[in-house]
C-alpha cells in the first residue's frame, strides 16, 4: 500500500513537471521582426523635365540656334528627394560624344539648398535662384548654350548632371572644363542624379 503511495506521488511530481515544462515553452513571446521604417524605401535622389524624358531626342527649342528652327532655351529641370545634409547643387551639362571632348554646355553652381527647380529659358535672366552662378560653357559664353552637332557626327549624348553637395559656395574660375569641374566636386558630393538627351545631324 505504501509502495502504491510513493509510485503514485512520483509519477504526478512527474507529471506536473512536464507539463510545467510545456507550458514554459508555449508562455516564451515569439521574436518579432523590428517595424519597417516610416516612409518605406529610401528615397532616391532624382532629375527630371517637363520638356522632354530620359533618353529621348531634345527638341528643338533648347538646341542651339545655328541649328535650324533652334531657340536656345535653357531647359526646364526639377529635381526631388536630396539627401540629408545637402548646403546647395551643382549642375553641369555636357556632350559625352567622343567627338564633342565633354563639351559643356551649362554650367551652374551654388544653386541653394531649398531650390529644386529651374524655369524653363531662366539662364542669363533673373529667373534663375538668388545665389547661384553661371559659370562659362566651352564656346566661352556665360550660361547656357544648347546643342549643336556638327553634322555627320553621330548621336550626340548630352548629359544633364544635379550634384547634392555639403558646401554652400564653390570656388571655381569662370571658365572650367569638365573634368576640372568634375574634379573640385568630389571632396563635396553627398549624392548626383542624371538624364540623358540625344541629338543628331
Amino acid at each position: 500500500m505504501i509502495y502504491q503511495r510513493v509510485l503514485f506521488t512520483w509519477s504526478l511530481v512527474l507529471t506536473m513537471f512536464i507539463i510545467a515544462g510545456c507550458g514554459g515553452g508555449q508562455s516564451e513571446k515569439p521574436k518579432t521582426q523590428e517595424p519597417a521604417a516610416k516612409g518605406g524605401a529610401a528615397k532616391v535622389f532624382t532629375i527630371r523635365s517637363s520638356g522632354f524624358k530620359d533618353g529621348e531626342t531634345i527638341p528643338l527649342k533648347y538646341a542651339n540656334t545655328v541649328v535650324t528652327g533652334a531657340e536656345n532655351l535653357s531647359p526646364p529641370l526639377e529635381w526631388s528627394d536630396a539627401p540629408n545634409g545637402t548646403k546647395s547643387f551643382a549642375l553641369v551639362v555636357v556632350d559625352r560624344n567622343p567627338a564633342a571632348d565633354d563639351w559643356l554646355h551649362w554650367v551652374v553652381i551654388d544653386l541653394p539648398a531649398n531650390t529644386t527647380s529651374l524655369l524653363e529659358g531662366a539662364s542669363g535672366s533673373d529667373k534663375m535662384p538668388a545665389g547661384s552662378k553661371e559659370l562659362n560653357n566651352t564656346f566661352g559664353l556665360k550660361g547656357y548654350n544648347g546643342p549643336q552637332p556638327p553634322p555627320g557626327s553621330g548621336p550626340h549624348d548630352y548629359e544633364l548632371i544635379i550634384y547634392a553637395l555639403n558646401i554652400e559656395n564653390l570656388t571655381m574660375d569662370q571658365n572650367v572644363t569638365f573634368a576640372d569641374f568634375f574634379n573640385k566636386l568630389q571632396s563635396y558630393v553627398l549624392s548626383s542624379a542624371k538624364m540623358t538627351v540625344r541629338m543628331e545631324r
